[in-house]
């Protein structure tokens, strides 16, 4: 369906009823200015498959705290949906337990906000694959915090121009973290405090990434991590970068961590006494293009450990105040 009118203006209560929402703006365009959903709106709605499936809103869209409460089955919410403006969600969808392709394929002119407590649940596929959001992505704190594992399909191949901001406590019970950010481009990126405090497995976690402006990254990341081989295979890193406190303390294996790497700033370890690690390192830096250095601990006089059988010399790592 294609509304043209210039105001659409949907009447209070309208919504607040419904327990099945599944379909209901499938392939809609949605008028420009004078739409917006009504206090209540899909508050008791128990499904919401294919919600806003293929449409096309044309302004901001604000889904309000209320707003998915009930609901449990998401699958394709707003998969291949085009906004012309901001989505802002309010509400922390408690129960859902079927999202797969949730945010699939979007295009976004404006800015992505999710709120802190975002779907506690277990089942996570394809949430913002293939995503292209002009601006910024601001998931909040403590999102899906009952997950146990997540794969490549949760922000693969995306695309975000205006940076990526991730709050703290970010899905705390994982424990299999596979290519998570595999293949996307953002501008900035800035991950907050426990990210993915319990998870053992993060391997390709950075894989093919492309993060051209700044990269930061809080305190306790991934701190139970012992396969953090691969984590920034065939990245692109322009600016510098500080490993936080006691990162790969836990590895047992940095194999190909920064393979085929292009590295245009410096890379600051020094927060990690790495001096008697036994983690596997073959290849870490095997093929990458160095414009920076790696710094580590002042206390680490040598850098043999890190150097030998992985591709790096001695003029790529230093040792921080030499």
């Amino acid at each position: 369906a294609s509304l043209t009118t210039t105001n659409l203006s949907l009447p209070n209560g309208f919504g607040s009823s419904a327990t099945d929402m599944s379909g209901m703006f499938w392939g809609a365009s949605l008028p420009t200015t004078g739409f917006s959903l009504p206090a209540g709106f899909g508050s008791v709605a128990t499904n919401m498959n294919y919600m806003f499936l293929d449409a096309t809103l044309n302004s901001n869209i604000i889904l309000a705290s209320s707003f998915g409460q009930n609901v449990i089955q998401a699958q394709s919410f707003m998969n291949s949906a085009t906004i012309k403006g901001n989505l802002t969600i309010e509400g922390t969808f408690p129960k859902v337990t079927s999202v797969e392709y949730f945010l699939k394929v979007n295009k976004i002119t404006g800015d992505v906000i999710i709120p802190d407590n975002f779907m506690p649940i277990n089942n996570d596929s394809a949430i913002f694959m293939y995503a292209k959001i002009d601006g910024s992505l601001t998931i909040g704190n403590n999102f899906m915090a009952s997950d146990t594992s997540v794969y490549s399909e949760l922000i693969q191949s995306a695309e975000i121009k205006g940076g990526l901001y991730i709050g703290n406590n970010f899905m705390p019970s994982v424990t299999q973290s596979v290519s998570l950010f595999l293949y996307i481009k953002v501008n900035n990126l800035h991950i907050g405090d426990n990210f993915m405090s319990n998870t053992t497995s993060c391997s390709g976690m950075f894989q093919y990434a492309s993060i051209s402006g700044d990269f930061s990254i809080g305190d306790n990341f991934v701190p139970k991590c012992t396969n953090i081989s691969s984590m920034f295979y065939s990245a692109t890193i322009n600016n510098d970068l500080a490993l936080p406190t006691g990162f790969g303390s836990a590895a047992t294996t940095m194999s190909y961590m920064f393979n085929e790497t292009k590295l245009n700033g410096d890379i600051d370890w020094s927060g990690t006494d790495l001096t008697n690690s036994t983690a596997s390192k073959s290849t870490m830096f095997q093929g990458i293009t160095w414009n920076g250095h790696f710094i580590l601990a002042q206390n680490q006089g040598s850098v043999d450990w890190l150097i030998d059988g992985t591709g790096a010399t001695t003029a790529n790592v230093k040792v921080k105040g030499s």
